[in-house]
């Protein structure tokens, strides 16, 4: 025992101030000391073992950490603490594999697995580290903090990036921990810390970070500015329907010039429309409509109040567009919708269908020529316009007239401006002759009867009618300045009927633009007779079915013109030096009537023509052939007498005024010679010009007539009409 005396007098005597020797104690000694008794040597001891004092009994020496260390003043055995490290200990991450004393001097396993304290790890030498230098020394899931070991953290301050649960401490390893990695990369709107939710901060939209706003052609590009997300964005916004103003999207518009192309302004509510697709559809409803929604009438909007609205719109829109403007649902009858602002400006390529609906103009106001048109038709600065009214066979557009018939409080029912085309089908117009206002004025301008601009529709023009009252006559039914004026083919009808005005057909051309007239539709100028013969004229409201001044061309193929209490055409004398007015009557009937072809000026060809139960058939004093010209045929001149003049001279078939030669070969007369008479110009006083004459000088029937014995009248290949020239039975 002397040696583990020795170490234990090295490891605990000494320690605790108590000398002992280094005598071996062995086996049981001569002293008589008591246990417990100080001793420098086992021989001292009763029992023969010292340890610093006399032991009871011999102790466990063998382990050189755990064996006794002593005997107390008892003479117990003492051995270093239970839990002592001995011999043996190992560490691993921050795990502990520990030999351990048990107290009474063995060296034994203590435990495996035990968790180094305060979260710390192992040292190399095997040992727990008893404090941190970096998260390294820490367990794993651990971080060194403040020389601790604590769990990291998901938000809150932090001092390192791996206080934090994401790695990402600040922005720069320092501040509160982050949820994510901010940008950081826009030197302006980066990111500058995060905070105390891990939130990344960045500056907000108000900071400045390029160029400032701008705006070209219908793009706007916005200001660069901070996104609050970290990024410097511009970004781009579409201004459509409007385009750029000097620096942003314009939002209201002063005319379409302010709309992307195909876009158009709605100036009554300054905003910029979709442009009207071609057939594209515009609802005018007096009832249900609103002019105040913006872009009224389009697309699911609801429909426009008034056509002039909607004829706004429409001007204002492409000019390649055709659209259709339906006046319906609610509306019928008269159209007095609140708003309507006169002359009803009819859009580009409009086609205005209104079915049943009476367009009697204002309901208040001074009629007459100064008062403005129901419809207008007036090309803008950028060229030719054309429209359409439409309506049906059963329900045509009436124009110029109420539902009850009342006629229209304007300067006209329609008028056509220069440089304009208008189409008109299924359409019934007037004007007012108590008014002196037309029912369609044409101005240098285009009209073409009995279809719409795209040839859908088809359907006849009535202008005016045969009621024989005055408070429903008109005054000029087409009035034509430069116009050039037609009518399409129709099936088993007439393009057009014209009654009860004072001028069925008026024109004039100058040197600014000739009057160009074709019908060619059987079109029918004048009350209807009611039977073949003289005085069978219900009533004659008509005045001229025909009056052509100056630079018109004018054909008429398969006209009608009868009961005309005047004229059924006029030329009248040319004042301008150069006789330029030119008129071809083909297949055309004009009876009934005081004078039925005077041509006083120009020139006209007939062919295949019919003159018959007038006062005078044709007079001239101007270049006329009734031999057919060109176009060949007969034309047959009969049947004239004063009883359809009301009096005055005596009827005259053909008379010729001009002191030239009348070609009136060709024809079929009253008498097959024909009888030719020399007249003064009151025509009452005559001589026949040939061997013998059928009929009277000087009375009614006469068949050709020269005045005052100039000129000549050509009659070779006559023939004899065999139509009755008997006068009523009364007469």
């Amino acid at each position: 025992m002397e040696n583990r005396i020795a170490v234990a007098c090295g490891l605990a005597l000494l320690t605790a101030g108590v000398s002992c020797s280094s005598s071996p104690i062995s086996g049981k000694g001569s002293g008589g000391l008591k246990p417990g008794s100080p001793c420098t040597v086992s021989a001292q001891c009763a029992s023969g073992d010292c340890a610093g004092s006399c032991c009871a009994a011999a102790c466990s020496t063998s382990d050189p950490v755990c064996g006794a260390v002593g005997c107390d003043d008892a003479g117990a055995c003492v051995y270093p603490s239970a839990g002592m490290t001995c011999a043996g200990s190992s560490c691993s991450g921050s795990t502990l594999s520990r030999m351990a004393c048990d107290g009474a001097g063995a060296c034994g396993p203590e435990g495996t697995g035990l968790a180094c304290p305060g979260n710390l790890g192992c040292r190399a030498d095997g040992g727990c580290r008893l404090s941190c230098g970096s998260s390294a020394d820490c367990a794993s899931g651990f971080v060194c903090n403040r020389a601790a070991c604590v769990q990291p953290i998901a938000t809150g301050t932090c001092t390192e990036n791996d206080d934090c649960t994401s790695e990402i401490c600040g922005i720069a390893g320092t501040g509160n921990c982050c949820g994510e990695t901010c940008p950081t990369s826009d030197p302006i709107c980066g990111s500058t810390a995060c905070d105390d939710d891990g939130a990344c901060l960045s500056p907000d939209a108000t900071f400045v970070c390029g160029p400032p706003q701008s705006c070209a052609g219908n793009t706007q590009t916005n200001a660069a500015l901070c996104d609050g997300l970290g990024h410097c964005t511009a970004g781009t916004t579409s201004c459509s329907p409007f385009i750029c103003g000097p620096e942003a999207c314009k939002t209201t518009c002063a005319s379409s010039a302010d709309c992307v192309a195909g876009a158009f302004c709605d100036l009554f509510n300054v905003t910029c429309c979709a442009g009207l697709p071609v057939g594209g559809a515009l609802r005018v409803d007096p009832v249900l409509g609103d002019d105040a929604i913006a872009c009224c009438g389009l697309g699911k909007a609801m429909p426009c109040a008034t056509l002039t609205h909607a004829m706004s719109l429409v001007g204002a829109g492409p000019a390649d567009t055709i659209v259709t403007a339906t006046v319906g649902g609610a509306a019928s009858g008269d159209w007095t919708p609140e708003g309507e602002i006169y002359p009803i400006a009819l859009g580009w390529r409009v086609e205005l269908k209104a079915p049943g609906i009476f367009f009697a103009g204002p309901a208040a106001g001074l009629p007459g020529p100064q008062a403005p048109a129901i419809f207008e038709l007036t090309a803008d600065a950028g060229g030719a316009e054309s429209a359409s009214i439409v309506g049906t066979g059963v329900n045509p557009v009436g124009i110029g007239m109420g539902q009850q018939g009342n006629q229209l409080v304007a300067g006209a029912a329609i008028s056509v401006g220069p440089g304009s085309t208008l189409y008109l089908a299924n359409v019934s117009v007037n004007g007012s002759a108590l008014a002196y206002s037309d029912a369609i004025e044409a101005s240098y301008s285009t009209v073409v009867l009995g279809q719409d601009r795209s040839g859908a529709v088809t359907g006849p023009v009535q202008i005016g009618n045969d009621l024989a009252n005055p408070l429903t006559d008109g005054y000029i039914g087409i009035e034509c300045y430069g116009c050039t004026l037609s009518d399409v083919p129709m099936s088993g009808t007439s393009s057009v009927v014209i009654a009860g005005q004072g001028y069925d057909i008026d024109a004039y051309g100058d040197d600014d633009g000739g009057a160009s007239i074709s019908l060619q539709a059987a079109p029918i100028l004048g009350v209807a007779p009611a039977a073949v013969g003289f005085n069978t004229c219900p009533s004659k409201p008509d005045g001229v079915g025909v009056l052509l001044q100056g630079a018109v061309t004018m054909s008429l193929d398969h006209a009608t013109i009868q009961c005309m209490s005047f004229a059924g055409i006029e030329v009248p004398p040319e004042s301008l030096a150069e006789v330029r007015t030119s008129l071809t009557l083909k297949d055309t009937t004009i009876q009934n009537t005081q004078f039925a072809l005077e041509v006083f000026a120009g020139s006209a060809v007939v062919s295949n023509s019919t003159i018959r139960y007038n006062g005078h058939g044709v007079g001239a004093s101007a270049t006329v052939d009734l031999s057919g010209g060109d176009a060949g045929g007969r034309n047959t001149v009969v049947c004239s007498n004063r009883i359809e003049a009301a009096g005055g001279p005596p009827g005259v078939s053909v008379l010729n005024q001009a002191g030239t030669t009348l070609n009136a070969s060709n024809v079929d007369w009253d008498t097959p010679g024909p009888d030719l008479f020399s007249c003064d110009s009151s025509v009452l006083n005559c001589t026949c010009q040939i061997a013998a004459c059928t009929d009277t000088p000087s009375a009614d029937g006469m068949d050709a007539v020269v005045i005052d014995g100039g000129g000549t009248i050509i009659t070779t290949g006559n023939g004899l009409s065999s139509l009755s020239c008997a006068l009523p039975p009364e007469n």
